[in-house]
């Protein structure tokens, strides 16, 4: 369903990409023969007629049309917020278009992220440490993004020295854990590449 939505939309946007505004928007309406061909390519594999990989065709199309969307909007609209889009396509609002179809690639993106991890019942498992190890990483960065790192010349003394070594073992705390996710989390979705260990070992 997600994979005709996307190229039904493609197909739309294509022909509104061409009518919708004085001048023919060409680079929307090569993005959306991208997202057409691939929401095409996505119901072949999804109804078995083409079988090899599911889950690889799946991620890569969920990047591309996830590309292509952002790109496409871009170049449609010249509007850089997306939390917030007010951009049109002539007079055709585009925040709806947007958010509909990174909400469908994201969504199709982690429907080939379980189709890898429940292959293998240690897959989850090592997913979770990577998301758990993840998180303080996430954490420290909003703080940082909110309350600041710089003490903007005014802190001196002991204060700038707590500062700076508080940065220091953040970072080095940070790194740690990034490599701990990462390692964790590329480990998920390759383990079902071993085989398992006999039952009772």
């Amino acid at each position: 369903m997600l994979c005709a939505a996307i190229a039904v939309s493609g197909a739309v946007f294509m022909i509104l990409g061409c009518v919708a505004d004085a001048k023919p928007v060409f680079t929307l309406v090569g993005f959306e023969v991208v997202a057409l061909v691939s929401g095409v390519l996505g119901v072949l594999v999804a109804t078995g007629r083409l079988k090899e990989g599911p889950a690889l065709a799946f991620a890569m199309i969920a990047g591309v049309v996830f590309a292509g969307t952002v790109l496409g909007y871009l170049s449609a609209t010249g509007q850089r917020d997306f939390l917030r889009p007010n951009g049109k396509l002539g007079s055709i609002p585009m925040g709806l278009w947007l958010h509909g179809r990174v909400i469908a690639t994201l969504v199709l993106g982690a429907v080939a992220a379980m189709m890898v991890l429940t292959r293998d019942r240690r897959s989850l498992g090592l997913f979770v440490r990577g998301v758990v190890c993840g998180v303080p990483v996430v954490l420290m960065l909003l703080a940082a993004w909110k309350f600041g790192l710089g003490g903007g010349g005014t802190q001196q003394g002991s204060g700038e020295v707590i500062r700076i070594v508080g940065a220091l073992v953040g970072g080095v705390l940070s790194l740690a854990l990034i490599s701990a996710s990462g390692h964790y989390i590329i480990r998920a979705f390759e383990v079902s590449r071993d085989p398992l260990p006999p039952s009772g070992t």
